[in-house]
């Protein structure tokens, strides 16, 4: 009986050392980010959420080495891909001074 408790703690002590590991090489992927750097800002897809009341969202995004200004949707689906947060903006389109990355 005693064997199968100690059994048990070593599985329990191996898949919570596996998790971690896990976790660990899946935080240190330096994988560019897949999204593209442009988004649809058309007139049709902007008129219908933009109006004097409703001012345009927009946020800055650091993606693969440039800051990027984009739409709160994109930025959104950017923070979810593993992108940072670089704060309100107001132009969309690339903020990146030339020469800095």
């Amino acid at each position: 009986m005693n064997m199968m408790i100690v059994l048990k703690r070593s599985l329990v002590v191996l898949l919570t050392l596996s998790a971690l590991a896990l976790c660990a090489i899946a935080a240190n992927s330096n994988e560019p980010c897949p999204l593209p750097i442009t988004s649809d800002t058309s007139a049709e897809a902007m008129d219908s959420t933009q109006s004097p009341e409703h001012q345009k969202c927009l946020r800055a995004v650091h993606h693969n080495g440039m800051i990027i200004c984009l739409p709160c949707p994109a930025w959104e689906a950017h923070i979810r891909h593993g992108d940072a947060d670089a704060g309100p903006c107001d132009k969309p389109g690339n903020e990146t001074p030339p020469g800095h990355t």
